[in-house]
């Protein structure tokens, strides 16, 4: 195989473990749904976007080797756990009395920028993401370091694989949004608001090892 194919599979691969990561419904997804709802495309994107940043980032540390960084991440998982479920907590709260609306004169829409670091950050915060990658990157990307050549485009294609599924969950809930009345987004944003508060407890009972 030549260097130039062999580049563009280890892209490719990073990409299916980017969209692998991603896809599974958690709490960023979660997020990413609830402020769809209640503010449209913009601040859904630039959640999901956030959490494809640290993905890339993730999957970088991971495909590295990196086990120090790693075991110093992971090492730290009660207190982030921690921090992350307070995080998730004050989200579902506030979420939930919002009052989702299709006229964009009434929409209460987060700033793109403050919805993509709140993405960033909870998912750099969330140790079990870190996992993640360290379970799943072995599997698709194989044994031994890679080049940083190698490296860098595996960390592009997470980024755009995770990016990818976050735009298709964004928008296939923009499309639902569309379709409900005023009823119906109050009672979806609360059922999400509602997911947001249970992974907050399940993360407080974790760290704290109930």
């Amino acid at each position: 195989m030549s260097g130039t194919s062999e580049l563009f599979l280890s892209a490719m691969r990073g990409a299916l473990l980017g969209f692998a990561v991603a896809a599974p419904i958690g709490p960023t997804g979660l997020l990413c749904v609830q402020r769809t709802i209640t503010g449209g495309i913009g601040p859904g994107l630039a959640t999901g976007y956030g959490a494809a940043t640290t993905h890339s980032v993730y999957a970088s540390i991971a495909a590295a080797g990196l086990g120090a960084v790693a075991q110093v991440l992971v090492g730290w998982h009660m207190l982030l756990q921690l921090c992350a479920g307070m995080f998730l907590l004050y989200m579902s709260l506030t979420a939930a009395r919002l009052t989702p609306s299709l006229d964009t004169a009434l929409q209460r829409r987060m700033p793109s920028g403050r919805a993509y670091l709140t993405g960033l950050v909870w998912t750099l915060g969330n140790p079990m993401t870190l996992v993640g990658f360290l379970t799943l990157t072995p599997g698709i990307l194989g044994a031994g370091v890679p080049s940083w050549k190698t490296l860098a485009l595996v960390s592009a294609g997470v980024l755009l694989g995770s990016a990818a599924w976050w735009t298709t969950l964004t928008l296939a809930t923009n499309h639902l949004r569309k379709r409900l009345n005023g009823r119906g987004l109050r009672y979806v944003n609360l059922v999400f608001s509602s997911g947001l508060l249970i992974f907050a407890l399940s993360l407080f009972a974790r760290a704290l090892r109930v």
